[in-house]
């Protein structure tokens, strides 16, 4: 992400914004380099990384990318707390505190929470 200066000065300005297809071709020159004959998307999911999660990251990212609308405090889809003020007063709470010693009453209560909003 390009910020303007307070100064007012861009010095990216001065350059054209690169396509998505030309940062490909760049990247295919770079494995190619390193052995790998790669064209086109291939190149791009040969820089991805999928994580433990299943999460995959991607090499770039752009203004063009949507991310998912998020919501607002209190409101659906209560991804950011269930309260407008928040969930701490004070700052941050992201903990809950279960005691239970039998691991299937745990397990059945922590997912209960889960599924009920406790995050």
């Amino acid at each position: 992400m390009t910020v303007q200066p307070a100064d007012g000065l861009s010095p990216a300005a001065a350059f054209p914004d690169p396509s998505h297809d030309q940062w490909q071709s760049l990247v295919e020159g770079v494995l190619r380099k390193s052995g790998k004959e790669v064209t086109g998307s291939a190149a791009e999911e040969a820089l991805s990384t999928t994580l433990e999660d299943g999460l995959t990251t991607r090499p770039l990212y752009t203004a063009s990318d949507e991310s998912p609308d998020t919501g607002s405090p209190g409101f659906a889809p209560f991804t950011r707390g269930s309260r407008p003020e928040g969930n701490a007063a004070g700052g941050w709470d992201v903990r809950q505190r279960h005691a239970l010693t039998d691991p299937a009453r745990l397990n059945e209560a922590l997912l209960g929470d889960l599924e009920n909003g406790v995050t």
